[in-house]
């Protein structure tokens, strides 16, 4: 149904009106779909035999006393036969153009006088289901809109990297369903582009841009899936080049289209690199990343041109692959750990809450240090994966503190910014949440400040429903991105986290010293937390309590525990400082 809310009518008709069958009707083509019903098969019939087919047309209602009196219907199959229909009113529901889209009716298998009262009755709730059907159509208007905006980037209007994510991902799932379907992947970057933007400025940049994206669409037209990946890369899924030849053929098209300068004074190169399904990868980010090593094989000696992605002369990329496989392994067998590491609050000197930090200790290779294999599970599409089993660890621990330690309640988990950009991510939180019992007040999730200040757009509807849900966000590593002032006052955050590298010299640098106090009164204007991370020594820990800095955390403290010894330290610390 178009809303579920509108279920609900049919059957008050019903009890209202006293008549045992009710209905709601949308026509399509020649169909009268029965989109709600009471007492009536919910299938399509026939426009032209339905007795709505004949009430749209009216101007308000149509009222048929006994089906047997009305020259209409007195043969009609639906009187004489299967639903032996004696009485019919059906009120015409419109569109906010006065257009007749669909019926509100009651039936019954007996003549009837349909009096004033219960005409005006039937109008009312007709009116009541048209605004719920019209509300509807317009958030799913709006919704479809807003989709479409979070998938388009808006200097070129083409796919953003969300969307070509998607779009490939698509693409894969198909070329994976029959035997022997391929299909090619070209990364175009433009040689340079940043010199671009900073030598003319923002407006140049995007109308060299436009110009690229023209010149793109123009050259590789039909069947092609283009896209603008980041800065002054595309992205085009070939889904109909199944040979090397054809990508070879469509690379050097490009090329030849970028030989003539743009705006008058701007000459673009582009390199091109070309990867094929299922040769160079199996999933969307291999592709991807098999065309992007790919340009590297462009000779640095050439302004322009392009290359197929080679890995069997890469080393590099076979290590990567079997790191890759290994840790799909280890996410679906549960190998992976998770540690904490307790942050303390500044007014007590007690601890409340810890962050969430996974670990990896592959059986053959051993330690796998988090920055090495995080970003092999973004690159692999594992990330979700690995996101979600983290989160449900930590949130299912955190639980536990509630019962078992003397005050630390709170876990913060760290999400990726891919994670962040993911339409279902909401949905993951929800059901890590529902799954374990954790109050969201008591989960953080740290997101970086490039995440979130790169993709504004795309992260603040996420951001937004995850904070309605009582989560909390906290900025990490606040400091090492470009914050625009705005955009931190409409994220919906709860804390920033000062990086490790202002706090290491903060008792010998000036500069750092600075920045750490300009940062902690930032955050004391934005009535935010403000936690600092990485403190080594006590020195330190003084600095940044005088400045009024809420939580520290760092190895000065405690180093990263599991899970008993963390439970241990918790309580031997809150002990302490009562």
């Amino acid at each position: 149904m178009a809303d579920a809310t509108v279920e609900g009518f049919t059957l008050l008709a019903t009890k209202i009106l006293k008549v045992p069958i009710a209905h709601i009707g949308l026509p399509s083509g020649d169909k009268n779909w029965v989109k709600s019903g009471v007492g009536i098969d919910t299938n399509a019939c026939s426009r032209a035999e339905s007795f709505c087919g004949h009430a749209i047309h009216e101007s308000n209602m149509m009222v048929v006393p006994d089906t047997l009196h009305d020259p209409r219907f007195t043969n009609h199959p639906m009187v004489t036969e299967t639903s032996n229909i004696r009485f019919y009113a059906g009120a015409v529901i419109r569109g906010r153009n006065q257009e007749a889209i669909g019926t509100l009716c009651v039936i019954d298998t007996k003549p009837r006088v349909f009096s004033d009262q219960e005409r005006e009755t039937l109008g009312h709730l007709r009116d009541i289901v048209q605004e719920r059907i019209l509300d509807y159509g317009e958030r799913q208007i709006r919704h479809n809109e807003i989709v479409q905006e979070a998938r388009t980037d808006k200097v070129t209007t083409l796919l953003n990297r969300l969307g070509l994510k998607e779009r490939l991902d698509q693409t894969v799932q198909w070329a994976s369903t029959g035997r022997d379907l391929v299909f090619g992947v070209l990364m175009l970057e433009i040689v340079a582009f940043n010199n671009i933007k900073r030598g003319h400025g923002l407006a140049i940049s995007e109308g060299v841009l436009t110009i690229a994206k023209r010149r793109i669409v123009e050259t590789l037209s039909d069947g092609y899936i283009h896209g603008r990946w980041r800065e002054g890369i595309f992205v085009t899924i070939a889904p109909n080049a199944t040979s090397d030849d054809e990508l070879v053929d469509a690379a050097a098209q490009l090329v030849e289209a970028f030989r003539k300068p743009v705006l008058d004074s701007v000459m673009l190169h582009v390199r091109i690199g070309i990867s094929k399904y299922p040769t160079d990868g199996g999933n969307s980010q291999s592709l991807i990343d098999a065309a992007e090593q790919a340009i590297e094989n462009v000779s640095a000696h050439n302004k322009s041109g392009f290359a197929l992605a080679n890995h069997e002369l890469n080393a590099a990329f076979v290590e990567r692959l079997d790191l890759e496989n290994r840790l799909r392994r280890a996410i679906h067998r549960g190998e992976l750990s998770v540690v904490y590491q307790p942050k303390i609050n500044l007014g007590r000197g007690q601890i409340s809450e810890a962050e969430a930090l996974v670990r990896w200790n592959d059986p053959d290779i051993g330690m796998i240090p988090p920055s090495r294999f995080i970003a092999i599970a973004e690159n692999a599409g594992l990330i979700g994966l690995l996101g979600a089993y983290i989160l449900t660890t930590a949130c299912q621990e955190a639980v536990s503190w509630g019962h078992d330690t003397r005050g630390a309640s709170t876990v913060a988990v760290n999400v990726s910014a891919i994670q962040l950009q993911d339409p279902g991510f909401p949905d993951t939180v929800r059901k890590a949440l529902a799954d374990t019992g954790l109050s969201p007040e008591n989960l953080i999730l740290e997101v970086t400040e490039s995440a979130v200040m790169d993709d504004t757009d795309i992260v603040l509807p996420n951001m937004r429903a995850i904070a309605t849900m009582g989560v909390r966000f906290a900025i990490d590593d606040f400091g090492t991105g470009y914050s625009n002032f705005d955009n931190l006052r409409r994220l919906p955050i709860h804390s920033l986290k000062i990086d490790k590298r202002f706090v290491d010299q903060i008792t010998e640098n000036q500069n750092d010293a600075r920045i750490c106090q300009a940062m902690i009164a930032l955050g004391r204007a934005l009535n935010l937390v403000v936690v600092a991370e990485g403190v080594e020594t006590h020195e330190q820990s003084l600095f940044l309590k005088a400045y009024g800095c809420d939580q520290l955390q760092g190895f000065y403290f405690s180093r990263p525990l599991n899970r008993v010894e963390f439970r241990e330290f918790v309580e031997a610390r809150n002990s302490q400082h009562q």
